[in-house]
């Protein structure tokens, strides 16, 4: 997550000609991060509540993802006002943790079969309409809603009911026991459990850190000029700009996820 914003950052600075949105390997990336953190939602609602709800811990921990993702909000809306964040990561966590509830006593297969829906959707239906602010949570947008991060129920839902459904799976399975016992041994395996005991910190710290850091780099140590051809490619976007108006760097570099 961090490499994946650190490269989101270079591009927006300038410092890296690579468009990371659209080269193929970042993009790999990112889709990986998104999801493992919302396979890794259905994982934690099994252990933590599959024998029961303890709501006292859910609605504390929802609590918590809620103010983080109004932080979110606020924070990318005095950044980006035209592409802030309204439906983000945190956003989708907080909704699907709720939306899963349900789904915690229910048969695999209907799982299974729940999953399938949400990712098969929205491959046969869309509208423009979807891509309104008050809608583009749902999913079924044709065009990219003018955001910087956006993770939608369709189809996303689809990977937090995986996971809970490959986590049900293990620990009905002999491989449960080992798995639990497993010790985190070494500096190494102990500082990733520190990591993800305080994921939520670091996710909300890392980007503004990184982002100071580079804004303060750049006025020292500005971005290269451009190669003749990405010069003449932007006095050729200019050129269009006069009958339209110019997209905005936030557009152009994509999401903060």
């Amino acid at each position: 997550m961090i490499v994946y914003h650190f490269g989101w950052d270079l591009s927006y600075y300038g410092y890296l000609a690579t468009d990371v949105t659209t080269d193929l390997g970042w993009v790999l990336l990112q889709r990986t991060i998104l999801s493992s953190f919302l396979s890794l939602v259905g994982v934690g609602l099994v252990l933590g509540h599959g024998s029961g709800i303890r709501w006292p811990a859910f609605w504390r921990r929802f609590g918590i993802l809620a103010a983080a993702a109004l932080a979110v909000t606020l924070g990318t809306w005095w950044m980006f006002p035209d592409y802030f964040v309204y439906f983000g990561i945190l956003h989708a966590i907080a909704a699907f943790s709720l939306a899963a509830l349900p789904f915690l006593r229910l048969r695999l297969w209907v799982l299974l079969a729940v999953a399938a829906l949400f990712l098969l959707a929205p491959q046969l239906f869309g509208s423009p309409q979807f891509g309104a602010r008050h809608l583009a949570w749902i999913g079924f947008w044709t065009v990219l809603p003018d955001t910087t991060d956006i993770v939608p129920f369709f189809p996303w839902f689809a990977v937090v009911l995986l996971g809970m459904a490959g986590t049900r799976l293990l620990l009905a399975s002999p491989a449960a026991g080992p798995v639990a016992a497993w010790p985190a041994r070494g500096r190494l395996l102990r500082a990733l459990v520190w990591c993800g005991r305080h994921s939520l910190l670091i996710y909300l710290l890392h980007q503004p850190l990184l982002l100071g850091l580079l804004a303060a780099v750049s006025t020292v140590l500005p971005p290269a000029p451009a190669p003749l051809q990405r010069d003449a490619d932007f006095i050729g976007s200019c050129e269009a700009g006069c009958a339209e108006p110019s997209k905005s760097m936030e557009q152009r570099f994509g999401d903060l996820d």
